[in-house]
């Protein structure tokens, strides 16, 4: 559990004494881990908020169609969306807008509220906007962050990746960190395209770092500020008070990971590219930009029910120990709320700060989208909102050690 232990692997012989004593604490760390798993979880019984014997069935997110047409009206989009369509609109609102441009978040919140949940809360709760991106905006040739724009651009093509996931159908621990090293964006692409890769995936930044003026093609960044309180460059908001070589040493407070791997159809092939249960202190916005992927979300409140376990190896996160195969489905079952969905081109989900997720790259007969798109292509905005980041104080100060090595670029993943 404690994320020093990372030190011992380095081996660096004149700290042999230091790794002996992180080794030992690493120990007990552990041991008084599966000692609070085991309390937690007998609690939960003991309160009827844990039944083994209960089969749930997983629910649906909230979610809204940007697609739609609405009245440009505020008033009236307001009382469309929340009362539904009506017959005739008052005389001075004869006009319709797409909604995608036009949407505000005091809307979408009692949209949800009204409709999924009245307890709707955006820093707690997901939701899926169905066509954050209009079909239109997929036409051939306008993008370049497709598997066909890739291969067709020769910068974007030859991106040198450091590492990637040569197995993602791996299970536990493993399957959260990179099997294999350097490989080029196009010959990744091609290994899955010819099926040499059936099981590889890749969740990077260098894409990105390398290739900024792609953010544009992620997410619309009014969209992102008016719905999620996004801030481009939040350092602006300390001009002033600190020196500019302070605010240049802060880290970025967002950062742009492309994840990219093989759609398998789960009725032939049970072993499948995916990223196991796991929870981060950043709110994700996630978009979808080709073929699909199927989430499964996890409330925060029910942390203490899936073992969780910090990164051994200095990332921010923290994970659910547990066999994903089977003591994991196991207990997504007997919990009081999951969410399931699947994402679909042009959609985006925002995961909240601290949601737990996993993430499978399969699809099945009913899913409509082109089965001949084998590859799933979507992109994120990871973003760092200081608020949210106490919503599950346990957890924020348990990840401390690992924001400092990351912030300093010590961690090995």
């Amino acid at each position: 559990m404690t994320p020093l232990t990372r030190l011992q692997e380095k081996q660096q012989a004149f700290l042999q004494p230091l790794n002996w004593t992180l080794e030992t604490m690493g120990i007990i760390a552990d041991a008084m881990e599966e000692f609070s798993h085991t309390v937690w979880e007998d609690v939960a019984r003991d309160a009827d908020v844990l039944n083994d014997n209960a089969v749930s069935s997983f629910t649906q997110p909230p979610e809204i169609d940007l697609n739609a047409s609405v009245p440009c009206d505020y008033g009236n989009r307001k009382k469309y969306l929340l009362e539904g369509p009506y017959e005739e609109l008052p005389q001075g609102d004869r006009e319709w807008c797409q909604l995608r441009d036009v949407i505000t978040r005091d809307v979408l919140i009692e949209y949800a509220s009204a409709h999924f949940d009245t307890n709707f809360d955006l820093s707690t709760h997901p939701i899926i906007l169905r066509n954050a991106w209009s079909p239109e905006s997929f036409r051939k040739g306008r993008r370049r962050l497709t598997p066909t724009g890739i291969l067709n651009d020769p910068a974007l093509s030859n991106t040198l990746l450091p590492n990637y996931f040569l197995d993602a159908a791996e299970t536990g621990y493993k399957a959260l960190v990179p099997d294999a090293s350097q490989i080029t964006l196009s010959q990744f692409l091609i290994n899955i395209q010819s099926g040499g890769a059936p099981r590889s995936k890749i969740g990077t930044q260098v894409i990105i770092e390398e290739h900024p003026e792609l953010r544009a093609e992620i997410f619309n960044v009014s969209m992102a500020k008016e719905l999620f309180s996004w801030s481009e460059n939040p350092k602006e908001l300390l001009e002033g008070w600190f020196d500019s070589r302070w605010l240049n040493w802060l880290p970025p407070m967002s950062y742009y990971p492309i994840f990219i791997a093989d759609n398998k159809l789960a009725a032939e092939q049970s072993s499948y590219p995916r990223t196991d249960l796991h929870a981060e202190p950043i709110g994700n916005i996630a978009v979808q930009l080709h073929g699909v992927r199927r989430w499964t979300l996890v409330a925060t409140k029910w942390s203490k029910l899936l073992k969780p376990t910090v990164s051994r190896h200095g990332r921010a996160y923290v994970f659910s120990n547990m066999d994903p195969q089977h003591e994991l489905p196991k207990r997504l079952k007997s919990l009081p709320l999951v969410y399931e969905c699947v994402t679909k081109r042009g959609d985006a989900l925002w995961v909240p700060p601290w949601m737990w997720h996993r993430v499978d790259y399969d699809y099945t007969e009913a899913t409509n989208f082109d089965e001949h798109d084998i590859l799933s292509l979507g992109a994120s905005i990871f973003h760092f909102f200081p608020k949210l980041f106490t919503s599950n104080p346990l957890f924020a100060f348990l990840i401390v050690p690992n924001l400092i090595w990351e912030v300093i670029g010590l961690n090995v993943e």
